[in-house]
């Protein structure tokens, strides 16, 4: 079984912040598949598709804790790392930037790091959905917990799109043909410092 998780934090003044593109993505699957949400058994969200192929995952120990959560679904499931992918925002990526891989760092988003120290390995897919812009004028800490300005809205819904699909690519392809058929939305003019 594959399982989809989405980065964010639980209450409504976070639900539209930019910080929150991950479970915008796990909801809008959810969504198209008529799936619900129920409580884990764990700090996390769970919806299950019918047939068993695939489980979503939205935790609610807020973004810094978010590998509580990813572990307790982990071990409930008897999972493997390459079963899940991981989605998120990041700053080091510009504003409608898709960019999907098998394995990496954490990058300095604490979400990542977090679960990263709970699974104790690097090695599983994400889909990293940038959110970088221009002069934004604020610490890193005040700029993700912002919403979206007028003109940046189009971009974030397409990247959810583009999310979307290459998460369903993921379940049903694989993580390669993910990979192959999706990145074509990164920035190619964008040096990936990371180096994967």
């Amino acid at each position: 079984m594959k399982c989809l998780i989405g980065l964010g934090n639980p209450g409504t003044e976070y639900e539209d912040t930019r910080h929150n593109l991950g479970w915008k993505v796990i909801d809008k699957i959810a969504e198209q598949k008529k799936l619900s949400f129920n409580a884990g058994k764990g700090r996390y969200f769970e919806a299950k598709d019918r047939s068993g192929t695939f489980l979503l995952v939205k935790p609610t120990t807020y973004m810094n804790d978010s590998g509580i959560a990813v572990e307790h679904a982990y071990s409930q499931y008897g999972l493997s790392s390459s079963e899940l992918l991981v989605v998120y925002d990041d700053l080091d990526l510009p504003l409608g930037t898709v960019r999907i891989r098998e394995s990496g760092g954490a990058g300095g988003h604490h979400g990542m790091e977090s679960i990263i120290y709970h699974l104790r390995t690097e090695k599983f897919p994400r889909i990293r959905l940038g959110i970088d812009v221009e002069k934004r004028g604020a610490d890193d800490k005040d700029f993700v917990l912002s919403t979206f300005k007028e003109g940046q809205s189009g971009e974030a819904k397409n990247m959810i799109e583009i999310a979307v699909n290459g998460a369903m690519e993921f379940i049903y392809g694989g993580i390669k043909n993910s990979m192959n058929k999706y990145n074509k939305h990164e920035n190619k003019n964008m040096i990936n410092k990371e180096g994967n």
